[in-house]
């Protein structure tokens, strides 16, 4: 868990790891947040060797438009070297907020 972690759900075969939501942040002062522009890295807090004492997890991101409304006619994505700067439906962020 960090700042950024809304919360876990560990099952027996699967971690899910859902990330707190973003929104537009032009009316806000500047702030720095630390990230890897895309990247990935590989570690571990909780045992000797990130490498083989790690594993995998599904990360689901999510993002709220101005007042929750959708851009019209546009798709967000999340990109980067995380999702191999690829723009398809594998790394469109569905609409929740569309229904």
């Amino acid at each position: 868990m960090s700042d950024r972690v809304q919360r876990l759900d560990k099952n027996k075969n699967t971690t899910d790891v859902f990330v707190k939501a973003d929104g537009e942040r032009l009316q806000q002062p500047y702030i720095y947040y630390r990230d890897l522009n895309g990247l990935f890295t590989i570690e571990n807090s909780d045992n000797v060797n990130p490498y083989w004492q790690s594993d995998y997890a599904r990360v689901h991101f999510s993002y709220f438009p101005p007042a929750n409304r959708p851009y019209e006619g546009k798709n967000i994505y999340i990109y980067g070297e995380l999702t191999g700067y690829g723009i398809n439906d594998s790394t469109k962020i569905r609409c929740h907020w569309c229904r």
